[in-house]
């Protein structure tokens, strides 16, 4: 993994994150992940939106970070980058005034899966903050670990509520009667999420294990699977991925 720290408006080589940052002692941190051809990140304005907008909410006093930054620091490799910003040094009370900003790449082959078996995760899951992306990220990759313990790629999040809320490290779809539906509450507002907004026409509304039974399809979306659609669910042999592949080629295009 390459890892960079900016300073002063432009990234450094680094390999190492203060000790004394709130990022590292207490978690206090919100990232963005996005996928990188050969150094050219993709959806990267976007992807900084919405991490402006993260900190905008959590009160991290962060300046812009500049596109022209990102694209400049990022060698001609191919993989996932996770662009961090942290709260900084001080006490866990203090406002925070000078965050640090991190970013890190970690070379990577796209999957050759073509398409995902889902795993119910048992545990109950609660997002921090509605949903935002932050370093406070192991329930995710717990519940990932179980599902692949059990043979499956992915595993599907509900709240203590019976509610779904996503995938452990993507967003969730189901198409239903021709129909495209997604969690309204607890899911990430992530880039790729809104790419299949803007695309198709997607109800957000409270979905549960009856709607999970009741689709014909369920697909995931991430920055770095792009859309993937579900062959199964809990063994569930699911008979649709037309809605998935037709948006997998129109993401392909983009790319």
């Amino acid at each position: 993994m390459l890892a960079w720290r900016r300073q002063a408006g432009a990234f450094v080589p680094c390999d190492s994150i203060p000790l004394a940052d709130r990022g590292f002692r207490y978690g206090m941190s919100v990232f963005e992940s996005f996928r990188v051809i050969a150094g050219k990140p993709l959806f990267l304005t976007e992807h900084l939106e919405c991490l402006r907008r993260a900190c905008e909410r959590l009160q991290f006093r962060a300046e812009p970070i500049a596109p022209e930054a990102v694209r400049e620091t990022l060698p001609k490799l191919s993989g996932m980058a996770r662009l961090y910003v942290t709260a900084g040094g001080g006490d866990f009370t203090a406002a925070i005034t000078h965050p640090g900003v991190f970013l890190l790449l970690e070379e990577r082959e796209k999957t050759a899966v073509a398409a995902y078996n889902l795993a119910l995760d048992p545990e109950p899951h609660q997002p921090l903050f509605g949903g935002l992306k932050t370093a406070n990220y192991w329930a995710n990759l717990a519940a990932y670990s179980r599902a692949r313990a059990r043979g499956k790629e992915e595993a599907v999040l509900m709240d203590g509520k019976g509610c779904v809320l996503s995938a452990s490290l993507a967003n969730l779809f189901i198409v239903r009667g021709g129909e495209i539906e997604t969690p309204a509450s607890g899911a990430r507002a992530g880039v790729l999420r809104a790419w299949v907004a803007s695309r198709r026409p997607v109800r957000q509304r409270d979905l549960r294990l009856d709607d999970l039974a009741e689709a014909e399809e369920i697909f995931l979306a991430s920055s770095w699977l792009g859309v993937m659609p579900a062959a199964s669910l809990e063994d569930r042999r699911l008979p649709s991925r037309a809605a998935a592949l037709a948006l997998q080629a129109e993401l392909n295009v983009q790319d």
